[in-house]
């Protein structure tokens, strides 16, 4: 993206608040204190309408993964800080249509797949906080459904791998990990 001077400094202060938003989670996760969420929602919204700016600015260039990418941070946060059930339902829906257009419009596009999981898993949690077995059910299993069609097509490099759990070894990567070797001592220790 090209953007005047002060767009560029908008467009770095909202990458600034989705950063301290993902501090804070963390700080929620690690002492369950429901402020650090709400804290954080505070200051993802103030990213998000940033974003939403630049691209009303500039519909030629529309930034659709970025929107998408905060749409589906600030469904989970809004899940963990206000259990909005219905409000984190619509933005992980906006989040997957917009990830859904960048998919077909590259069929190549891995990120825009593993996003679009991403969004299932995040959808999941929610679900299932909530109560909705079956829903997060359905939800994870869409989203593990992906991961393994990414795994099982052809490997890229990508820029992260956010569900490592999800699958035998790291999707987009060039090659699978190897098998570590033992240390010199161990190798001495078993005769060889």
């Amino acid at each position: 993206m090209v953007y005047a001077s002060d767009e560029l400094w908008q467009d770095s202060l909202s990458k600034n608040y989705f950063a301290f938003g993902y501090a804070l989670w963390g700080l929620g996760d690690y002492t369950g204190q429901v402020t650090f969420y709400q804290q954080a929602l505070e200051i993802q919204l103030k990213g998000e309408a940033i974003n939403r700016a630049l691209e009303a600015a500039h519909p030629e260039r529309p930034i659709l993964r970025v929107v998408a990418d905060g749409l589906s941070t600030i469904g989970l946060t809004r899940w963990k800080c206000c259990r909005d059930l219905a409000g984190a339902s619509r933005d992980f829906q906006e989040a997957l249509e917009r990830f859904q257009k960048i998919s077909d419009a590259d069929s190549s596009d891995m990120e825009a797949r593993r996003d679009i999981a991403n969004v299932h898993s995040g959808m999941a949690q929610a679900f299932g906080g909530a109560g909705g077995l079956p829903e997060a059910l359905e939800a994870d299993l869409k989203a593990l459904t992906i991961y393994f069609r990414i795994r099982s097509g052809p490997r890229v490099s990508c820029r992260r791998n956010l569900y490592p759990a999800a699958l035998p070894y790291q999707a987009c990567t060039a090659e699978p990990p190897r098998q570590c070797e033992p240390a010199q001592s161990e190798a001495a220790d078993q005769g060889q």
